[in-house]
């Protein structure tokens, strides 16, 4: 198993029509050859988006890394956008 880099990448998407770059984002990272952590949250608005736009849907409290990229992967986290104690919180 590859070495994490020590600092994650932290992607929010929020909607705006904007979740397809946000998503190849993710997709992006995962495929590269660096050892990436990536935590993820998606707002009710890009929740909405996705379902409008990109026939993708889910919620808060089901969605799964295969939901935005299709493919599981163990170096991503998805934040439920309502967790104030997640770990991307601040504090």
């Amino acid at each position: 198993m590859a070495q994490f880099s020590s600092h994650p990448w932290i992607i929010a998407l929020t909607g705006a029509s904007g979740t397809i770059y946000g998503r190849r984002l993710i997709q992006a990272l995962v495929e590269s050859d660096s050892a990436f952590r990536i935590e993820v949250v998606v707002s009710d608005a890009a929740l909405r988006v996705m379902a409008e736009e990109e026939k993708i849907v889910t919620s808060a409290h089901s969605i799964k890394v295969e939901n935005l990229i299709g493919t599981p992967s163990h170096t991503v986290t998805i934040n439920n956008n309502r967790d104030i104690g997640a770990s991307i919180a601040s504090g």
